[in-house]
């Protein structure tokens, strides 16, 4: 039961790191139309890379 437990705890930390470098790099290369389209697009890539990142740091400290 440990076993599963471990594996699903290395599982999700390797998901919400991916999921941190996947929204940064989406938001790096960001394109849009207009000056607003890119900024609002960048805020919620940042928003959401640094949410999978605070989750990563979650669980690779428990």
């Amino acid at each position: 039961m440990e076993n599963i437990i471990s594996a699903i705890e290395v599982n999700a930390t390797l998901l919400t790191l991916a999921l941190a470098i996947t929204f940064i790099v989406l938001g790096a290369t960001e394109k849009a139309e207009t000056r607003d389209q890119l900024i609002m697009a960048r805020v919620e890539y940042a928003f959401f890379g640094i949410s999978s990142l605070i989750a990563f740091l979650v669980f690779w400290l428990i």
